[in-house]
């Protein structure tokens, strides 16, 4: 057994369902780890079984695999498939955050970006989804449910 660590908190490890060598980690971001005192990380893989990392993704608030099982396998979404949602913009002055849905089958070298100005993402072994924050450039007919709160209200999108 060796540990692994770069100076920094590891936050989740993330081992992938299907192949054992494919691990990823979040860690404390290198650079800095709040923004607007949100926690962001960086993104780690082994191809390897932990034996070497890669750095492949910052400010990053959440991340799943994105192929969970052998049926999604067969309909061709790649072993690779990443997704994350990251900060994609940080206002100082009024302390919004704004994030992006992104998903990845090439480790991030090419990234999708699905959905802009989302909350949070939960991942099953069938679906995604995602809370975001409504505004007028929404398209409607997509909503099944909104939820509301204090001052936002949030959309909920299903997408399989």
């Amino acid at each position: 057994i060796e540990a692994y660590n770069y100076g920094e908190k590891i936050s989740d490890v993330y081992y992938h369902p299907l192949d054992a060598n494919l691990i990823l980690v979040t860690a404390s971001s290198l650079s800095k780890s709040k923004i607007n005192s949100e926690n962001t990380y960086d993104l780690f893989i082994s191809k390897n079984a932990g034996y070497t990392w890669e750095y492949i993704l910052g400010k990053v608030k959440e991340v799943s695999w994105g192929c969970r099982n052998k049926k999604q396998l067969e309909k061709g979404i790649s072993k690779y498939r990443i997704i994350a949602s990251i900060i994609s913009e940080s206002d100082n002055i009024s302390n919004n955050t704004k994030m992006d849905l992104v998903y990845s089958d090439d480790l991030f070298v090419n990234k999708n970006i699905p959905l802009s100005n989302i909350k949070h993402i939960f991942v099953n072994d069938y679906s995604i989804y995602v809370s975001r924050v409504m505004t007028n450039n929404d398209k409607q007919e997509k909503r099944i449910d909104v939820i509301q709160s204090y001052k936002d209200s949030l959309l909920l999108y299903y997408s399989t």
